[in-house]
C-alpha cells in the first residue's frame, strides 16, 4: 500500500494504478476483507488523479462501506474525502455535499498526509456549484495545510488547481518551486502548464497535454488541450484550434463525465469574455441574483450588471438562458 501511495504522489499514475489493481485482485482472490477496501480506496484515489471520476466515486464508495462495517472511522473518512471530490467533478453537487456532511459527522481527525484533501474536495464542490471564488479560498487552505505538514506533492496539486481555475499568475512562482522538490514526471508537467496558462502559449499547452497524457493524468491532458484550443483561436489559427478541441474532446471522453471549467465552458466564451465577466457569468448561470453576485465578489450591483450586459453582447445572447447555453457544453 505504501509503494502504491508513493507512486501516486510522484505522479506515476500508470504504475500506481497497475499495482493497486494487482493488489486488489489478490485481496479478492484470497478473500481478505481487510486488504480489499484499502486497495479499493487506493484504486479510487488513482482513478481520481487520472480523471476517471465515475470509477473513483464507485471504488471509494465500496471502500467506505467496507470500512464502516469494520468500524474504522478514520478510513471511512479517507474514502469519503476522495468520493466527495469525485462526485464534485461529476457535477453532482448535492451528492458531494451529502458525502462531506457524513465525513464531518464522523468527527475524526485526518491522517496528517491526507489533511489537504478535504479542503481540496470542498473547493471543487464550490466550483461545481459555480462559486469559484469560494473554491479559491478552500484551495489556499489545502495548500497551506499541505505545506505545514511537508506534503509537498499534495501542495502541488492544490496550487495547480488554483492555476487551472484562473489564478495562474499568482500560483506560478510556487508551482515552479514545488516542481523542483516533488519527485516524478507530473510535477514539471504541472509547472509547465502553469507557465503556458500565464503566457497563453498554445504550443506550450499542447506540450503539457502530451506530458499529462504520458503520466496517465488524462483529465489534465484534456484540460490542457482545451486551453490550447482557446489560445489558438485567440491567435486566429482556427485549424489548429479545431484540432486541439478534437483532441480535448477525445481525452475528455475517457474521463467518465468529468466536468471542470476548462472542459465545460465553450471555447467561444473563454475567448470572448474577460476573466471577471466569465466569473460573473458562471455565477449567474448557477442561479445567483445580481445582488448575491455583488456581495460574493465584493463588487457594486452596477458593476455586476455592466459585466453581465457586456457578456450578453459579446456572446450574442439576450439573457441568462442564452448565457447558459453558450457556457455549458452538453
Amino acid at each position: 500500500m505504501i509503494r502504491c501511495a508513493a507512486l501516486l504522489y510522484a505522479g506515476c499514475l500508470v504504475e500506481a494504478g497497475a499495482l493497486a489493481d494487482v493488489e486488489y485482485d489478490k485481496a479478492v482472490e484470497e478473500g481478505s476483507v481487510e486488504a480489499r477496501p484499502f486497495f479499493a480506496w487506493l484504486r479510487g484515489w488513482v482513478a481520481l488523479a487520472e480523471g476517471r471520476v465515475a470509477a473513483a466515486a464507485r471504488l471509494t464508495g465500496e471502500a467506505a462501506g467496507a470500512f464502516r462495517e469494520m468500524s474504522w472511522p478514520l478510513w471511512v473518512r479517507n474514502a469519503l474525502m476522495i468520493r466527495a471530490h469525485a462526485l464534485a467533478l461529476l457535477g453532482d453537487v448535492q451528492a458531494a455535499r451529502a458525502v462531506l456532511a457524513e465525513l464531518d459527522a464522523l468527527r475524526v481527525p485526518p491522517l496528517e498526509i491526507c489533511g489537504p484533501e478535504v479542503p481540496r474536495a470542498r473547493a471543487w464542490i464550490e466550483v461545481a456549484a459555480g462559486d469559484v471564488a469560494q473554491g479559491y479560498r478552500h484551495l489556499r487552505e489545502a495548500a497551506t495545510v499541505a505545506q505545514q505538514c511537508g506534503a509537498y506533492a499534495l501542495e502541488l496539486m492544490a496550487v495547480h488547481d488554483l492555476a487551472r481555475l484562473g489564478q495562474a499568475a499568482a500560483a506560478l512562482p510556487r508551482l515552479r518551486e514545488l516542481a523542483e522538490v516533488v519527485e516524478g514526471p507530473l510535477a514539471p508537467a504541472r509547472a509547465a502548464h502553469g507557465t503556458a496558462l500565464v503566457a497563453q502559449d498554445a504550443a506550450g499547452f499542447e506540450t503539457s497535454s502530451a506530458s499529462f497524457d504520458a503520466c496517465g493524468a488524462v483529465l489534465l491532458a484534456a484540460e490542457a488541450s482545451a486551453d490550447a484550443a482557446v489560445a489558438w483561436r485567440r491567435k486566429g489559427q482556427l485549424r489548429q484550434a479545431a484540432a486541439a478541441q478534437r483532441r480535448a474532446s477525445a481525452l475528455a471522453a475517457r474521463c467518465e463525465g468529468a466536468r471542470t471549467p476548462a472542459l465545460t465552458t465553450a471555447v467561444l466564451a473563454r475567448t470572448a469574455l474577460t476573466p471577471r465577466q466569465l466569473e460573473i457569468a458562471r455565477l449567474a448561470v448557477a442561479g445567483l441574483a445580481n445582488k448575491q453576485i455583488a456581495a460574493r465578489l465584493c463588487l457594486s450591483h452596477r458593476t455586476v450588471e455592466n459585466n453581465l450586459h457586456a457578456a450578453y453582447e459579446k456572446l450574442g445572447v439576450a439573457g441568462r438562458d442564452g448565457l447558459a447555453r453558450i457556457l455549458e457544453i452538453s
